[in-house]
């Protein structure tokens, strides 16, 4: 397990290795490095993602495109469990540009969920790491946006 702040900075450090690649097809935009997120997750899940949105987003697009990098911070104030109240959890977000063929590509969750592929495999982790209590999810974002989102449990805090 890592801290948010080291898997956000190795993905930082990947993103300008393929950024020195694409040249000005590709820009990114993320949070400061530096975040004070109480959450951990398992090592290298965010840089198949954004590998994955390069691959089949950006490099797809003759004119390139962005990859947004989002980390929020969602208050659970929805009720109470064994007497204590539940816990925040923090959306973390990989978001990036699509090109628009004539037939749009499946967003079935069969399909992108495929055994053995990126996705299915970090699903595979988080469920590991976090039994019950870490999701992710693939979404249209807009036209020409898709958006992969992973909610994971705040880190518990120390006394």
């Amino acid at each position: 397990m890592v801290t948010l702040a080291q898997e956000l900075e190795f993905v930082k450090n990947y993103l300008l290795i393929e950024q020195a690649r694409f040249r000005r097809r590709l820009s990114f935009e993320m949070p400061d490095c530096a975040t004070e997120a109480d959450v951990y997750l398992p090592g290298l899940t965010l840089q198949p993602i954004v590998e994955n949105a390069i691959r089949h987003g950006i490099s797809r697009r003759r004119e390139g495109g962005t990859v947004r990098i989002g980390v929020e911070r969602i208050p659970r104030i929805d009720g109470v469990r064994n007497g204590l109240a539940e816990q925040s959890v923090w959306v973390v977000s990989v978001a990036n540009q699509i090109s628009l063929p004539e037939a749009p590509p499946s967003f079935d969750e069969e399909v992108i969920f495929r055994p053995g592929h990126a996705l299915a495999n970090t699903r595979e982790r988080l469920a590991l790491a976090f039994p019950g209590r870490a999701k992710i999810e693939f979404l249209r974002d807009g036209e020409e946006w898709v958006k992969v989102a992973l909610t994971l449990p705040a880190a518990p805090e120390v006394t």
